[in-house]
C-alpha cells in the first residue's frame, strides 16, 4: 500500500508543479511531512542539503531520497517514477501545443501569469527550508530556544560568496559541510 501512496503523492506533486524543481519543494514538503508524516521537517531539510551534492535534477533527487527513507530502494524507484510519469506526458503535450501556438497572445499571457506563481512557490520552499535550518526544530515550527546563530552565519557567508564571487555551488556545499562538521560539536 505504501508503494501506491508514494507513487500517487509524487504524481500529484508533478501535476501541480510549475517552474521547475525548486517550485516542487513546498508540494513535496506538504506531501511527505505535513499530510502523511512520513518524515520530519528536519529530515526534509537534511534531504535538501544532501540533494545538492548529488548529480541530476533536484526534484528527482529529492523524490529518490524520500522514497528510500520511506520504503527502501523500491520506494525510491516508485517515488521517482511517480514524479517523472506525469512530467513526461505533460511535456510531450505542452511541447506540441507550444510549437503550434507559441506566437498567440493568449499563450504568452498564460506564460506571463505562471512565472510569478513559480517564483512564489520557490520562495515558499526557500523560507521553509531556511526556518528549519535556522531553528533546528525538526517539526517545522519556530521555537526561539532552538535558534542557531552558526547556521545564520554559514547561510550569510554562503549567500555572500554566491552573490559576490564566481564560486562554484559545489564548493560552497563542500565548505558548508566542512563548517558544519567542525562546528557541530560546539553547537549541539
Amino acid at each position: 500500500m505504501i508503494y501506491l501512496l508514494l507513487y500517487f503523492e509524487f504524481f500529484k506533486v508533478a501535476i501541480f508543479t510549475f517552474g521547475g524543481g525548486y517550485a516542487s519543494l513546498p508540494l513535496i514538503y506538504d506531501a511527505v511531512v505535513q499530510n502523511n508524516a512520513w518524515i520530519t521537517a528536519q529530515q526534509y531539510a537534511d534531504i535538501i542539503a544532501l540533494e545538492g551534492m548529488a548529480p541530476g535534477p533536484m526534484a528527482i533527487n529529492v523524490a529518490t531520497f524520500v522514497g528510500t527513507l520511506i520504503a527502501g530502494v523500491p520506494g525510491s524507484i516508485i517515488a521517482t517514477l511517480g514524479l517523472c510519469t506525469p512530467a513526461m506526458f505533460i511535456c510531450i503535450v505542452v511541447a506540441r501545443f507550444y510549437l503550434k501556438y507559441k506566437d498567440q497572445n493568449l499563450v504568452q499571457s498564460l506564460l506571463s501569469s505562471l512565472r510569478p506563481t513559480a517564483i512564489g512557490l520557490i520562495a515558499a520552499a526557500a523560507i521553509t527550508i531556511f526556518l528549519t535550518g535556522i531553528f533546528n526544530n525538526g517539526d517545522g515550527s519556530i521555537v526561539m530556544e532552538n535558534f542557531n546563530i552558526w547556521s545564520v552565519l554559514i547561510f550569510v557567508g554562503g549567500l555572500y560568496l554566491l552573490r559576490r564571487s564566481r564560486i562554484n555551488e559545489l564548493w560552497l556545499i563542500v565548505m558548508g559541510f566542512g563548517l558544519g562538521v567542525i562546528l557541530y560539536p560546539f553547537v549541539s
